[in-house]
């Protein structure tokens, strides 16, 4: 067996969606379609890219909807489908060989599928904007699971033309005899398509050219299918509408954020936010997780963004540090409509630390040990929890503000992607178009990010630049923190990059006291932070009212949460941004006016993510 045999098998997974055949009766015999495309992945271990693109290519060829000259005979790229589906599968990273029929399933899903032409080699792996609009014509609709139940495999067969298979193969399948794959024990996971059947077995059609079998196809017998199957799923395409990508993904809730995460809706495919983030990890572009970014990527979307002059406005925006990358991306789709209607391209950066659960089981954990102590009293529980979890709450801490900090070091990638967007905004100017202008947003530890990402911007324009608006919620950066990286910037000089503006967004103290970290700690995050994650106890938070007005010289506009405030309305910590209030008056200082269409509580509810 000369062949890479890279398929890797589907993990369980409790939400898989199982098939289940209609009534409907059964064809004796499923005759093979005529004048099948048969690929050929050579030496490549990419039998599941190659396997599914003959399924797609099937499907896109007995579509019969009046809609569908648009996919009808299309053949798209199994090397797209295979590249992302190593992002998308259960096993971690994307620098190996093979991959899961669920993962390329996952990354069909998330990216759709790009024409043949358009990546039709291994190493062409850059989704330009041409892959990434070309690839929403061809998207993925209804899938299922089918159990290893013979009848259900010819009702689907019957229903789509074509299945997704995975199986062990042996020798026999190298060279069929008379075009039948001889019995045996299989000792290798390969991927395929099954395209027929008749009383003996199945027909297969596979990727090793045409030269294999009989012109491409072989008969598989139930006998080995019984032997040696591993996974399957039947499929249908989506209808091909290329301008809703990505929507209808919500299951529940309102037309806001709470469609897309929590309440057991699917959080945005990374298509729907494609071009509208950058996503870094420990510094460098994060190529293997749904949210996945290229240099190329974010130089394809500085082009676009530079050559249009429909947004006049660029908005740098950097969630908080406890967010996963998953909320990050509700919150990014959820925003970004309305940013968009007021001429604002908005442009996030994920920077996730893996640390979130970590944290929060310490706090927990602890937590339960300080309330069995103290008899439940809140006052002595939060002075337990903050001596109990110090240590390790200052690594973590410090880990978080690192994660937030490394991207913007010289030469590592969050500094890439800034100066990819300055080199893009430089030649447009150049070309006759007017400058866009900057602003940029961080919630809680988000502040640490924009902080260090100004001193990079700094470096990649010596020449200075003004940036319009800076707006921070709740900042968990330190008041020394805001000295150093902020105050100087708000006194224009030369060379430099100047803060126009910067508007703080707090809750009151006594808010801070009413808030509550995981249920346990009855105190705001900032006053954890503050009492036991900072290197100095107590030390002072720019996002903390109780030490606003113990400083002095260059200050920021300071705006408090209150139920009567026009600025902002936050009841918690986390909550800036589910505030109507404080994101209008965001679009009010990017803007200088009020905003066409202003954020609306719908917009901006996102379920519990």
């Amino acid at each position: 067996m000369g062949k890479k045999f890279l398929a890797l098998p589907d993990v369980p997974d409790i939400r898989d969606r199982f098939y289940e055949p209609t009534l409907a009766p059964l064809v004796a015999v499923m005759p093979v379609a005529d004048e099948l495309h048969i690929l050929d992945q050579g030496t490549e271990g990419a039998c599941t890219g190659f396997a599914l693109a003959a399924v797609v290519n099937r499907l896109a060829s007995r579509n019969t909807i009046d809609v569908s000259d648009v996919i009808r005979g299309r053949r798209v790229s199994p090397f797209m489908l295979y590249t992302n589906a190593k992002r998308y599968d259960e096993w971690p990273g994307a620098d190996y060989e093979g991959s899961s029929l669920r993962g390329a399933l996952r990354g069909f899903y998330n990216s759709g599928v790009c024409h043949e032409n358009l990546w039709s080699h291994r190493d062409d792996n850059t989704v330009s904007v041409e892959i990434a609009l070309d690839a929403r014509l061809t998207s993925l609709g209804a899938y299922y699971r089918l159990r290893p139940h013979l009848p259900d495999y010819h009702a689907a067969i019957s229903a789509t033309g074509v299945l997704y298979v995975s199986a062990s193969v042996h020798a026999g399948w190298d060279h069929p005899q008379d075009g039948r794959i001889t019995p045996a024990l299989g000792t290798a996971l390969h991927a395929f398509a099954l395209v027929g059947y008749d009383g003996e077995g199945f027909w297969v059609q596979n990727s090793w050219g045409a030269e294999w079998g009989n012109s491409g196809l072989a008969h598989w017998s139930y006998k080995d299918w019984d032997m040696n199957i591993q996974d399957a799923w039947v499929l249908q395409l989506a209808i091909p509408s290329p301008f809703s990508f990505g929507l209808g993904v919500k299951r529940g809730g309102g037309a806001g954020g709470s469609g897309l995460s929590g309440r057991g809706v699917a959080v945005p495919t990374r298509q729907q936010i494609e071009g509208h983030f950058v996503h870094v990890r420990n510094g460098d572009f994060s190529g293997k997780d749904t949210y996945w970014s290229s240099k190329a990527d974010v130089q394809a979307t500085a082009m676009r963004l530079a050559a249009n002059d429909g947004f006049p406005h660029l908005l740098l925006y950097a969630h908080g540090g406890l967010n996963t990358p998953e909320a990050a991306a509700v919150r990014t789709a959820a925003m970004k409509q309305v940013f968009l209607d007021n001429g604002i391209y908005p442009y996030s950066v994920f920077y996730d630390t893996g640390l979130v659960e970590t944290l929060k089981d310490v706090i927990l954990g602890r937590g339960k040990d300080a309330v069995a102590r103290t008899g439940g009293l809140s006052d002595w529980v939060d002075m337990m929890i903050e001596r109990a979890i110090g240590g390790i709450g200052t690594k973590l801490w410090d880990e978080m503000k690192r994660d937030a900090e490394c991207p913007f070091r010289q030469v590592r990638d969050g500094e890439t992607a800034l100066r990819l967007f300055v080199e893009a905004f430089a030649a447009a100017v150049a070309n006759g178009k007017r400058p866009t202008t900057i602003h940029v947003v961080g919630h809680s530890t988000g502040a640490v990010l924009i902080g260090h990402l100004l001193a990079a911007l700094e470096r990649l324009m010596p020449g200075g630049l003004n940036v319009r608006t800076c707006s921070l919620l709740a900042p968990a950066c330190t008041v020394d923190f805001y000295y150093k990286n902020y105050a100087p910037r708000l006194v224009s000089a030369p060379g430099k990059v100047n803060l126009e503006r910067i508007t703080v967004y707090n809750m009151t103290d006594s808010a801070e006291q009413d808030d509550n970290v995981a249920t346990i700690y009855e105190k705001s995050l900032l006053y954890l932070v503050s009492n036991a994650f900072e290197h100095e106890r107590k030390a002072p938070l720019l996002g903390m009212e109780k030490f606003n007005g113990q400083m002095t010289g260059t200050l920021p506009t300071f705006h408090y949460a209150a139920r009567d405030s026009k600025f902002t309305r936050s009841t918690s910590h986390g909550g800036f941004d589910n505030d109507p209030f404080t994101m209008n008056d965001v679009l009010r200082n990017v803007l200088g006016a009020e905003p066409k269409r202003p954020f609306t509580g719908s917009d901006l509810d996102y379920g519990g993510a």
